[in-house]
């Protein structure tokens, strides 16, 4: 295709009084195009620039608006002429248009035929000298633009992932509307939309890594359906906007080490998700708005290490995780709100080291977790209220929750098929909370929780899968620790070893 075509003639004008101008001339087309604007500044120099990329072939939806853009030069020299023209050619016609003459500032055509093959607009800056009226016009600087309506965008498909780091890996992708492998973009610093705008379809990850020049998801405008999307160190990407028409993500989500990424409504149009969500390391992300659509979640849900993370707003509507729910070192998290529907959890729980948090409400309807429960290290938290539904768990471990008093909100536990480890609450006082649990198929760990007087709210439990260990803790009576040893195996029994020591004084107890 023709690309810019410089004709200058340093003798044939003058460069004295050099004047701005815009002229804009609107071209609609019937069938393909609804409006195409062309605006151009100036005409007695050079052309300076043009937009879009004169260079790369342009497709063009219907109802859609173009806008064109040359910028250059304009004489007020009186020996000489200097005007803009278009011409525009189709397969089956030739049309030419003056764009300004007396001080027009626009100009519109209307083509009277359907456009069935390609067009190319060519924009012309052409002089005549004045005072020989019988000259014919001469071409200073020319343009050319190719457009072919978006029904002659052949569906073509790339097999096989692509890694992106240079202009020089992108050229095999114009025109592409569909990739059957996976697209990976690393730290590039050039404008790759008239290649990948195309792209409708990505079978596999399309992975963004590094990007610290360019953001480069605005290239994916027209993305419906991706295998899985990865957002990783893109410091320039702000939201994810441009990902508006996106609809389908098979697998997974991942959105970790952005600086400035606030939400995540750029997802709000997805209606299918089958995999997992991982979102770490984001400074400015406050929430999960834009995920309304979503229901259940097929693999894990990560969120960790969020510094301004307080919600898990955008979530309200998921009712299962069908992998583990892992929420880890957000230290503005005050509960869990936004996941009041949620019900299961096939895989492990794991809140641990999130210094702010205070409550688990939010987890009011939880009612099985299939993994381990795990809830360490949150030093703000005084009580497990929000559990109050949660009938069972494949283990429990309470640890390192130093303002932890009691572990009331756990009243509808039943069973734990695993080991129960309760270890350095320091201001653990009893066990109240637990006086439902029937039986625990692995170990019993209670250590060094310094606070703690009374293990007798275990009053219901008649089944001990593994050892009994009772150990370090100051304030517990040794009778008290005995007493339950006594109750379970007068049931179903204790299958372990039982080891109690370094208890407290029975001194002042019945």
């Amino acid at each position: 295709m023709t690309g810019i075509r410089y004709k200058n003639n340093n003798n044939a004008r003058s460069k004295k009084d050099l004047a701005m101008n815009t002229f804009i001339v609107t071209i609609r087309y019937l069938l393909f195009f609804s409006l195409s604007a062309l605006s151009l500044t100036g005409c007695g120099g050079s052309i300076t620039s043009a937009f879009p990329d004169p260079d790369a072939t342009i497709y063009s939806n219907s109802g859609e608006t173009l806008t064109f853009t040359v910028t250059g030069s304009e004489s007020d020299d009186s020996d000489w002429n200097y005007k803009w023209r278009a011409s525009v050619l189709s397969a089956t016609s030739i049309s030419n248009h003056r764009l300004s003459s007396n001080g027009e500032k626009s100009r519109s055509i209307l083509l009277d035929e359907s456009l069935t093959s390609a067009t190319a607009i060519i924009v012309t800056c052409q002089y005549k000298n004045s005072n020989k009226p019988n000259q014919d016009d001469s071409a200073l600087d020319t343009i050319t633009w190719i457009i072919k309506p978006q029904k002659l965008q052949h569906s073509l498909t790339s097999t096989g992932s692509l890694y992106i780091q240079n202009s020089n890996d992108i050229a095999s992708l114009e025109n592409i509307t569909s990739l059957k492998g996976s697209l990976r973009i690393g730290d590039v610093n050039f404008d790759a939309s008239a290649y990948l705008s195309s792209i409708t379809e990505i079978e596999g990850y399309l992975a963004l890594e590094n990007n610290r020049r360019i953001p480069p998801l605005n290239w994916f405008k027209n993305l419906t359906s991706v295998g899985g999307l990865s957002i990783t160190n893109s410091d320039l990407t702000t939201s994810l906007s441009a990902l508006n028409n996106l609809t389908s993500i098979e697998h997974g989500i991942s959105i970790n080490n952005n600086d400035a990424i606030t939400s995540l409504d750029g997802l709000k149009n997805l209606e299918y998700f089958n995999g997992g969500l991982r979102v770490s390391d984001n400074k400015s992300l406050s929430s999960l708005s834009g995920l309304e659509n979503i229901t259940s979640i097929a693999g894990d849900l990560n969120v960790s290490n969020n510094p301004k993370f307080t919600s898990f707003s955008g979530l309200e509507n998921i009712q299962a995780i069908h992998g583990q729910l892992k929420v880890m070192q957000n230290p503005n998290l005050r509960s869990f709100s936004g996941l009041e529907n949620l019900q299961t959890v096939e895989s492990n729980l794991l809140i641990d080291t999130n210094l702010g948090l205070r409550s688990l409400s939010g987890l009011e309807n939880l009612q099985t977790v299939g993994g381990k429960t795990t809830i360490t290290g949150n030093l703000s938290l005084d009580s497990l209220s929000g559990l109050e539904q949660l009938e069972s768990t494949a283990g429990l471990d309470i640890a390192f929750n130093w303002l932890l008093k009691s572990v009331s909100g756990l009243e509808n536990l039943t069973f734990i098929d695993g080991t129960f480890w309760v270890a350095k609450n320091t201001r653990l006082t009893s066990l109240s909370g637990l006086e439902n649990v029937q039986s625990i198929d692995g170990h019993i760990r209670i250590e060094t929780n310094n606070s703690l007087t009374s293990v007798t709210e275990l009053s219901s439990l008649s089944h001990v899968g593994g050892n009994f260990h009772i150990t370090d803790n100051k304030k517990l009576c040794n009778f008290n620790a005995v007493e339950l040893v006594q109750q379970i195996e007068s049931q179903d029994g204790l299958d372990g070893e039982i080891d109690i020591n370094n208890t407290g004084s029975c001194r002042g107890q019945n």
